[in-house]
């Protein structure tokens, strides 16, 4: 009752389990509480190897809903660091993910913003989407350099709602560790 009309619920052990609550008003809390209680329960680190989610203690979270107030999915920003050999630090590709939840689509980028219109990294390339270099975009590269400074490689995503940026999710193991980069 004391949340915002629109609202995310999520679970903070596992992949893809998100409720979108644009409305409030249509929320079927019974059958929330439900879906909640099953995802709760659900263990998704032996299927997978992400041995994380099995340390971490399972639980829900609700986010605000970020749009820019049009009531639309925003755009996810993936971006995908490595350490090289020598120590430095880079964004090796920016991911841009449409349609999540309907027709998932992607497209890729190299780290100077050029079009990589012939890469598909697991889901089809977005032939349809044209995407300008977000204008916050090298804040973005900057911030996820610093979260992924510790570790050999991680993907940081991000939303751009009104060109402030917002931090999504690190992971280690981008599409569960089985994404499929075409061609090879």
């Amino acid at each position: 009752d004391n949340l915002p009309d629109s609202f995310v619920i999520k679970v903070t052990h596992g992949s893809g389990l998100n409720i979108i609550c644009k409305n409030k008003k249509e929320l079927n809390t019974e059958k929330v509480v439900q879906v909640l209680q099953k995802w709760l329960r659900q263990k998704h680190f032996p299927c997978y190897g992400e041995w994380f989610y099995g340390v971490v203690k399972p639980r829900i979270i609700v986010e605000e809903f970020l749009s820019e107030g049009n009531q639309e999915i925003p755009v996810d920003y993936k971006m995908f660091c490595f350490n090289n050999i020598n120590g430095k630090l880079g964004v090796g590709l920016t991911v841009v993910d449409t349609d999540r939840f309907t027709h998932h689509k992607r497209r890729v980028y190299d780290s100077n913003w050029n079009l990589l219109p012939d890469v598909s990294i697991t889901f089809p390339y977005d032939p349809d989407r044209q995407f300008p270099k977000p204008a916050v975009y090298d804040k973005m590269v900057q911030y996820a350099k610093k979260l992924a400074e510790p570790f050999p490689h991680a993907r940081v995503d991000f939303y751009v709602i009104n060109d402030r940026v917002y931090f999504g999710e690190i992971t280690f193991t981008s599409d569960a560790g089985f994404g499929r980069i075409k061609p090879h």
